[in-house]
């Protein structure tokens, strides 16, 4: 394809492209479209539950249902899907999702998860556009700490607007209206995005992916899954270990707050750091704040804990696609990401509902840490494997 095919993208070695601003901040606003959903899961699904239109069960099932969908479209896609075409696949992506979610304002129950799952098909599509644009990017974490520092205000905003205003009047079905809405917006996006990404180095679709890419994906997924494990306990853990309800939201709002300031942290210093001593870091201070969470009071220490962790949580991610291009040069482990971060959100409550004992969730923390180690395990292993190959090369 011709660089003029691509919307002036200038293509430099080894897959890495220059993409336009607007470019670029078209594919973020899509994929912070997607990236809403989970985060404003608690609060539509809680209300739907209220109005009796959703079990305690199926709130459950409609959040693992929406993963899934999210991890098998952005796998596939990247496994299987070229990188052309992509305005008219934005607007068919978008549509579909405007339907999940108008569908959802009506529906209850059974048709209730069917029309999460359809939305989680469209937000992986728009996660795996995302993936596309920063695995080629001249500096992916810089790109990643961008979408982190947006991802991380306009959840704040999405979800103050939600508690202020549509919830309150429309209930639950508000919140799925906002999204219908916010889909209408974001098709205004597919004009400025790129018609097409340019090829990687290596190939794309259909490649075999490398041993080592899928260690680094299954230590990605492992991290993700240590986060998760014990952020859907952070309540009934703060109780259990003697925090008030007000310190705990203290502590939930702080950390929300930090990953912001971690978005931010992130673009701006990425180049002065390694990927991998970078998410190692990350991993030993996220294990350190859940010993702080773990002891209980006084509570100014689970508020510095909760915010550290949530730092931290965002932090590291913007470093994972720049390990893993480290770790497979072909990149193709870059693409598949996406799909192994999402299926590690899901796993990790799962994960964590294993190790609950008769009403304890004290089990969330250690199952999180020895999660986190389980990463940095592997990350350690493909690190000291690249340093004793560079030294063994002549």
């Amino acid at each position: 394809m011709s660089a003029s095919g691509r919307g002036d993208v200038s293509v430099g070695p080894a897959g890495g492209a220059d993409f336009p601003p607007i470019q670029v901040t078209a594919i973020l606003a899509l994929a912070c479209t997607a990236g809403l959903v989970p985060t404003l899961q608690p609060l539509i699904l809680g209300a739907l539950s209220a109005e009796g239109r959703l079990t305690a069960v199926q709130i459950g099932q409609a959040a693992m249902l929406e993963a899934i969908g999210m991890g098998v479209s952005a796998g596939l896609a990247g496994s299987f899907l070229k990188p052309v075409r992509l305005r008219r696949l934005i607007v068919v992506t978008l549509l579909l999702g405007l339907i999940a979610n108008l569908s959802a304002t009506q529906l209850a129950g059974p048709g209730l998860l069917v029309a999460r799952f359809m939305c989680g098909i469209s937000s992986g599509l728009l996660v795996w556009l995302f993936a596309g644009l920063t695995a080629r990017a001249v500096d992916p974490t810089r790109v990643g700490g961008m979408y982190v520092l947006a991802q991380g205000a306009s959840g704040l905003a999405a979800a103050a607007l939600l508690t202020a205003f549509a919830l309150p009047r429309w209930g639950g079905a508000g919140g799925y209206f906002c999204l219908a809405g916010l889909d209408v917006v974001m098709l205004s996006m597919a004009a400025i995005a790129p018609m097409a990404y340019p090829d990687l180095a290596s190939g794309e679709a259909g490649r075999k992916l490398e041993p080592r890419g899928a260690i680094a994906l299954l230590a990605a997924f492992l991290h993700l899954a240590a986060i998760m494990a014990l952020w859907v306990y952070i309540v009934p853990v703060a109780e259990q270990t003697g925090q008030s309800a007000g310190v705990t939201g203290i502590g939930i709002w702080a950390a929300l707050g930090a990953q912001i300031l971690a978005g931010l942290v992130a673009a701006l210093y990425s180049a002065r750091l390694r990927p991998a001593p970078a998410l190692i870091l990350c991993s030993i201070v996220s294990v350190a704040a859940i010993a702080q969470i773990a002891a209980g009071p006084p509570s100014a220490l689970f508020i510095a804990a909760a915010t550290v962790f949530g730092f931290f949580w965002m932090f590291a991610i913007p470093f994972q696609i720049p390990f893993l291009i480290q770790v497979d040069p072909t990149r193709k482990a870059a693409l598949i990401l996406p799909s192994a971060q999402i299926f590690g959100v899901a796993a990790g409550p799962a994960i964590a509902a294993w190790t609950i004992v008769d009403g304890s969730v004290m089990g969330a923390l250690w199952a999180s840490a020895g999660l986190f180690a389980a990463s940095m395990a592997l990350m350690l292993f493909l690190s000291l494997r690249r340093r004793v190959a560079a030294t063994a090369s002549p």
